[in-house]
């Protein structure tokens, strides 16, 4: 019948997906910086009271794919770098990352190609990039920068200065204190701050 070939048409389509997860923890030093360049996939940073960084990497694609795709995870000194790598620009498949880190980590850099960023309770200085996501960060004490070229951004109860930009989407920016510059080219700007820049 009609139901039974749908059922098995999305069985067939999902029936070669593999999952891997790789987990780490690092013990954490005084003054925690985090960097990760992912390809294709989502970030998400929040934090504990625990001395240490939880690391985990969920890589996802099809059993013939799966290989293809590889993560490289360190800590050098006081800096986590993390990167995913694809074997071609044709690889198909995403890596996850999560962390737990302590609330006084600074986000050098994230840098995703297509994936949502979302920081969460992170009182460091942040600075985070997707070409294709949106970002979402809130409960931050320093400094955000924060740039997609499709997606929306939403800054929640940030009490450092906030640099946003997205080519394409919505800004939405509320429970802030200090200065913001906020643009984009195809979108609204919402904000609730007490100062408050808009680039023309």
């Amino acid at each position: 019948t009609f139901c039974f070939s749908l059922t098995q048409w999305f069985s067939n389509l999902f029936s070669d997906k593999k999952i891997e997860q790789m987990t780490r923890e690092f013990p954490a030093q005084e003054h925690i910086e985090i960097e990760i360049n992912n390809t294709n996939g989502s970030t998400t940073v929040t934090t504990w009271k625990q001395e240490s960084i939880s690391f985990e990497a969920v890589k996802k694609a099809s059993e013939k794919e799966i290989d293809n795709i590889s993560v490289e995870v360190e800590m050098d000194d006081n800096l986590l770098f993390a990167t995913t790598k694809f074997a071609t620009p044709k690889t198909k498949g995403q890596v996850d990352f999560n962390l737990i880190v302590p609330e006084q980590t600074t986000i050098k850099l994230i840098q995703n190609k297509n994936g949502k960023i979302t920081i969460k309770n992170v009182a460091g200085d942040i600075n985070v990039q997707t070409d294709n996501g949106a970002i979402d960060i809130s409960n931050t004490t320093k400094n955000v920068q924060a740039k997609t070229d499709n997606g929306k951004i939403t800054i929640k109860n940030a009490n450092g200065d906030i640099d946003v930009k997205t080519d394409n989407g919505i800004i939405d920016i509320s429970d802030t204190t200090k200065n913001v510059r906020a643009k984009t080219d195809n979108g609204a700007i919402k904000a609730a701050i007490k100062q408050f820049k808009n680039d023309a």
